[in-house]
């Protein structure tokens, strides 16, 4: 009778004349690299880690590869959202990156101002063209949400504000 094989007898079967190149085992370091930052930035804004925890963290991998330094910074900055609450972000940069809170607070407040007063006229455009279809009164409201131009307009004005908070932070 023959020999039942584990899992693991099979891959290490069908696997035994494979080799990683080198730049097979570079990208999978990278792509560890990053979902190490990504876990530590989400631990961050989580609060399971402090500010001096992922600062040592990245530190202390940044001996390792350093280009991990950057991913987190990547990261960071993608979390920039001019629609929320950014207070944590823009502390950890300032505290892990050493960027210019300011200059961000400054960014952040002149996109909300920049959206605010796009968003009226936005809602002044649908009440308009509501209107035209033979809708009226006082308690019609528009949906901006679901205007798919606001919403490009939107994530637009995301996009640029994370690219200027990047070169505040490179600068």
């Amino acid at each position: 009778m023959g020999k039942i094989k584990s899992t693991l007898d099979l891959v290490m079967e069908r696997t035994k004349d494979m080799n990683m190149t080198d730049q097979d085992r570079e990208r999978l370091q990278v792509e560890q690299n990053g979902q190490k930052a990504r876990m530590w930035v989400q631990r961050y804004i989580d609060r399971r880690m402090d500010v001096d925890e992922l600062r040592d963290n990245l530190e202390h991998h940044k001996r390792i590869f350093p280009g991990i330094w950057g991913m987190a910074l990547k990261e960071f900055a993608a979390l920039i959202d001019p629609g929320k609450d950014n207070a944590a972000v823009v502390y950890a940069l300032e505290k892990v990156f050493d960027a210019d809170a300011q200059s961000i607070r400054g960014l952040l407040q002149s996109c909300q101002t920049e959206l605010k007063t796009q968003m009226s006229r936005y809602c002044d455009e649908m009440i308009s063209t509501l209107n035209m279809e033979g809708f009226s009164g006082s308690s019609l409201v528009p949906n901006l949400a679901r205007n798919p131009l606001w919403r490009e307009y939107a994530g637009q004005a995301r996009r640029d504000l994370q690219d200027r908070v990047r070169s505040v932070i490179d600068n």
